[in-house]
């Protein structure tokens, strides 16, 4: 503390260090600490941006949650439902639900999710009453497989509101050649598309 009242830089750092990773237990040296950092320019400065950075940490926790979620197999829409109310998933970007029992009612609990980007369906029971939902409430979604879900024209066509789709996997889908094309010419950023074993193929 010494050292850092005479200037010395590193000193300075390293009680930042510090108390950014509640090395130091007792409270009255943290406030020894604290008050040594605010006694000289250049630790008043770096002591403001540790407490701004524990104050995004902070507002990141209370948003809250995973980025990244992948449910087991034989979830159904009730288990996705328990899930998520029992917890934040604010931040939730990307979420896996292939090869799970879900149906076009979780498109609800889906719709939740204002961050997500990026959507699993493949091989479930998600249909076309859950797509025109999502297409109502998700506008950020960005990656989304459909493959091998009982999805037709009447849902997928629905898709076309959302723009900033840029990867869409229809692979064994009852998508037509018609509805394809209509996709394309309205969904500007879709780059990346499967639609193997569909009649658009």
């Amino acid at each position: 503390m010494l050292l850092a009242l005479r200037g010395n830089q590193t000193m300075v750092e390293i009680l930042c260090l510090m108390l950014e990773y509640n090395i130091i237990d007792n409270k009255d040296t943290q406030l020894q600490i604290i008050s040594t950092l605010e006694s000289t320019q250049v630790g008043l400065r770096m002591y403001e941006q540790l407490c701004d950075r524990q104050r995004e940490l902070k507002e990141l926790q209370r948003k809250g949650g995973p980025t990244r979620l992948t449910l087991p197999s034989k979830s159904t829409d009730a288990d996705l439902a328990r899930l998520l109310s029992s917890g934040s998933f604010g931040n939730l970007e990307n979420l896996s639900l292939a090869f799970t029992n879900v149906t076009s009612a979780c498109a609800e609990q889906l719709i939740k999710l204002p961050s997500l980007k990026q959507l699993n369906l493949w091989s479930t029971q998600f249909g076309d009453a859950g797509l025109r939902l999502l297409s109502e409430h998700l506008a950020c979604l960005q990656v989304l497989n459909l493959c091998e879900t009982p999805v037709t024209d009447a849902g997928l066509l629905a898709l076309s509101s959302m723009k900033s789709l840029c990867s869409l996997n229809m692979n064994s889908t009852k998508l037509t050649a018609d509805t394809y094309e209509d996709l394309k010419a309205k969904l500007p950023n879709l780059k990346d598309v499967d639609v193997r074993y569909t009649e658009a193929w």
